[in-house]
């Protein structure tokens, strides 16, 4: 069953794909509405301010009223079935984000919406008007239309097309502009850089790609990499960034010019992982393969600092205190391991998880831990005594990223499906589901704006193109 990719202020989920569209409440997990249609429901979407939703099946596209559960328009579509739809922003007052099918990129919404836009398999995209079911322009692509997004004012288009390139039009005159080319192969790992702005993106096509968020712009290619490139990070400043090779490399970059400064030949072989601590001076670095140790090296030299190698079981993932002065990192065994920085000492492991813990991160004050694992829980914990605060239960797949809001008062928790859940961090409700949100694929990355918006990243799937999403967090009561 596919599900849509929007989520009205955090409290319905609709879905679709043997012939009725379902909407759900997501905190009771109630099935609160059935829409029947007549073919299986293979697209759906709701409107921005949540009162209709948009269903695609083999030969038509139908609006809804969801209050009254009454059908609206039917928008027939002279091909061989619909491939994405998307309503087209009004007043640019909101900006959001959503994905159609399993091949789509991000989508710009405003509060309202008055045309919708959907991409079929003749190689043709359409701009309907809601009200008449009119068609009012049509463009054709090159080949085949994977995915669609709309620039914030609605005046620009973007098709991603299945060549592996991205279209750009200019929708008043229909005008075609020069495409966009990322990676030519699947994207391991992507981070954000600390103010939101740039995005480093890293392939098995052996390359590493900074990009401008905002504009979907690549600004740098890193190339030189031995083999594929498994991991990326910044330095808190941006101003640098590191990337790791399957090859047992990490290679230290100027950001801006792609000037290689360090490089770094690790034990063992297959980077797994690398992060540079709050400061800037050192580097984190996790291995893929046999990988009971984590090694730490100073940035600038590449010389070989205290290290953790105590686990009991391959590791998975680690992080730096906000302070530095700490290390997180968990291993296959479902252990959690407080390291000090500066000596390589074990202080303290946390037990509870019954399979691997892949994702950790501190509270902005370093007081409690987050930890995400394969038994498709999150567990919060207080670093002081290592018990147990919340067990947030709610994803069916294995976890793949967690992380705190910068006041610690919301958790985000994200799965392998691209279900991305927010929590309640504190008070007498921790724990509580309050809302979710879902992407094309798994959520590799993530920044906070500021406590309304928040920034995601996906690998982009086999096509190798990474997908942006900006969220405005509202209504998560």
């Amino acid at each position: 069953m596919l599900i849509s990719r929007c989520v009205s202020r955090g409290k319905w989920l609709v879905t679709g794909g043997d012939q009725t569209a379902r909407i759900w409440d997501t905190v009771t997990g109630e099935c609160l509405i059935i829409l029947k249609h007549t073919d299986s429901v293979d697209h759906v979407a709701f409107s921005p301010d949540g009162t209709r939703v948009i269903t695609g099946s083999k030969d038509k596209a139908q609006i809804w009223d969801v209050a009254s559960r009454k059908l609206l328009t039917t928008l027939a579509i002279p091909t061989d079935g619909v491939r994405g739809i998307v309503y087209i922003p009004g007043d640019v007052d909101d900006t959001w984000t959503a994905t159609l099918d399993q091949f789509v990129g991000s989508m710009a919404f405003s509060p309202v919406g008055s045309t919708v836009l959907i991409s079929s398999t003749d190689q043709r995209v359409r701009l309907w008007e809601v009200n008449s079911g009119r068609v009012l322009t049509t463009f054709t692509c090159r080949t085949g239309v994977s995915s669609l997004a709309f620039s914030p004012d609605g005046s620009k288009m973007l098709t991603g097309l299945a060549d592996g390139t991205a279209q750009l039009w200019e929708i008043a005159n229909e005008q075609m502009l020069p495409a966009l080319t990322g990676h030519s192969a699947f994207v391991r790992s992507m981070a954000i850089s600390s103010d939101g702005v740039w995005a480093i993106t890293c392939a098995v096509d052996r390359t590493a790609r900074l990009w401008e968020v905002d504009r979907r712009k690549v600004l740098t290619t890193f190339k030189g990499h031995e083999s594929v490139v498994t991991c990326a990070s910044f330095s808190p400043d941006r101003s640098r960034l590191a990337t790791g090779t399957s090859g047992g490399w990490v290679r230290v970059w100027e950001a801006k010019n792609g000037k290689l400064l360090t490089k770094i030949e690790i034990p063992g072989g297959n980077v797994r992982n690398v992060v540079f601590s709050p400061d800037g001076t050192k580097v984190l670095v996790g291995r893929g393969v046999e990988n009971r140790i984590v090694w730490l090296y100073d940035a600038k030299s590449g010389k070989l600092l205290p290290y953790f190698g105590d686990h009991t079981s391959n590791v998975q993932c680690e992080v730096f205190s906000p302070d530095g002065a700490k290390v997180l990192t968990g291993s296959d065994d479902g252990l959690i391991w407080l390291w000090e920085t500066v000596s390589g000492k074990l202080l303290a492991t946390f037990t509870d998880h019954t399979r691997g813990v892949v994702s950790v991160a501190f509270s902005p004050d370093g007081s409690r831990i987050l930890s995400g694992s394969e038994d498709k829980t999150v567990r919060l914990w207080e670093v002081a005594s290592g018990r147990v605060l919340a067990i947030l239960e709610g994803h069916n797949k294995p976890i793949t990223f967690v992380m705190f809001s910068p006041d610690d008062s919301l958790l985000i928790t994200c799965d392998t499906s691209g279900r991305v859940l927010f929590w309640q961090a504190d008070g007498a409700d921790i724990g509580r589901s309050l809302g979710i949100y879902v992407t094309a694929y798994e959520i590799k990355a993530a920044y906070w704006q500021d406590m309304a918006h928040i920034l995601l990243a996906d690998t982009g799937g086999p096509q190798g193109y990474p997908h942006f999403y900006k969220l405005k967090l509202e209504g998560l009561e």
